[in-house]
């Protein structure tokens, strides 16, 4: 006897006769050829944004996960989920909470990251308002960082209106208004560029344009140059600042950005402020093993110049044992200096 899918597509909710409120159209996204892999270009088509209200529906976990009449709804998974392959792995659940009221859901696997909080999560209050709907409460994830309370704010949302969901906290509110992921997680589109800028940069005006950052990934956990301050020491004679934008307000952050004229940074959620930056500004990613396209995509959507170094390690004074994606690095001086000075004469700075 066949086993019935756990999971629940859209197109099953639209045969069951749900209305979907469509925001934005599908399209295609045309992914360049990144510098450091040997990748052919490739596309992927990216469906249109939507909102969609469930009756009888529930939400469960800090990861936002919607399940239908016993289902796990698919479209409200991460785009990296393991329960795309595993989705008994969710069961059993506990019993749900019954809600009077419409809940809107933003919450999201991916929710401690910078990057995906800014550029998944967030612009799904931007589809919501865009459908015209009204929610009574907003499920979010647990609020642990400074950051997620402080852009929820600045977004206007009522914190009274708040519902935080932990691991194991289950809900069934009278409605849940679900609005989609804005496309595949990594890939940014431009409609997301230009609400947060709208939303964080205002009305801001540059002040000079000229500066020159480096944003330093010192304080992290993982993926850190464990030789930073020597790198940062090639370029401080041009012009360059170390910044720590942890210590830094979300404005404060978004406004740096946008006065650069060049940001260097080690991949990483810092590097998430590209994307208040100005048209031509100069974005050079320093890269450990761990390689990864999205802020070289990000680049080519928002039209900034983007060039890549490949750091090489030194194994001995490097964490062998740790995993490539997480592994903090001792790097090779003398060979970065080289690419950086060489790029700098090219750059004619």
């Amino acid at each position: 006897m066949t086993k019935e899918p756990l999971l629940l597509t859209k197109d099953t909710l639209i045969n069951q006769g749900l209305k979907v409120e469509n925001v934005t159209a599908s399209w295609k996204f045309n992914a360049k050829l990144f510098p450091l892999m040997e990748i052919p270009e490739w596309f992927y088509n990216i469906p249109g944004a939507y909102v969609i209200e469930l009756t009888g529906a529930t939400i469960y976990s800090d990861n936002g996960i919607v399940l239908y009449n016993g289902k796990i709804y698919q479209d409200s998974l991460w785009t990296w989920s393991a329960l795309y392959k595993a989705p008994n792995d969710l069961f059993p659940i506990p019993a749900a909470l019954p809600i009077k009221g419409k809940v809107a859901t933003i919450a999201l696997e991916g929710k401690s990251n910078y990057y995906h909080w800014m550029t998944e999560i967030l612009p799904r209050l931007a589809l919501i308002q865009k459908a015209n709907i009204e929610y009574d409460f907003l499920y979010v994830p647990k609020l642990q960082y400074q950051f997620q309370k402080d852009t929820l704010k600045l977004l206007g949302v009522d914190c009274k209106k708040i519902i935080e969901g932990i691991s194991n906290t289950h809900i069934q509110p009278s409605t849940v208004i679900f609005p989609s992921l804005v496309a595949r997680s990594c890939i940014t589109p431009s409609w997301v560029v230009e609400f947060l800028q709208k939303k964080f940069l205002k009305n801001y005006q540059v002040k000079n344009g000229k500066k020159r950052i480096f944003i330093s990934r010192g304080n992290a956990a993982i993926r850190r140059i464990l030789n930073e301050d020597a790198i940062f020491e090639i370029i401080k004679p041009f012009g360059f600042e170390k910044i720590l934008m942890e210590k830094m307000s979300v404005v404060e952050q978004a406004q740096l950005a946008h006065e650069a004229e060049i940001i260097i940074g080690t991949h990483g959620a810092g590097m998430t402020n590209i994307i208040f930056a100005r048209p031509n500004t100069i974005i050079i990613e320093l890269f450990q093993e761990h390689l990864d396209q999205t802020f070289f995509d990000l680049s080519t959507t928002m039209n900034l110049t983007y060039y890549c170094i490949k750091t090489e390690r030194i194994p001995e004074l490097s964490e062998e044992s740790v995993d490539i994606r997480f592994r903090n690095t001792f790097v090779n001086i003398d060979l970065i200096k080289k690419v950086l000075i060489e790029l700098f004469e090219k750059l004619q700075l």
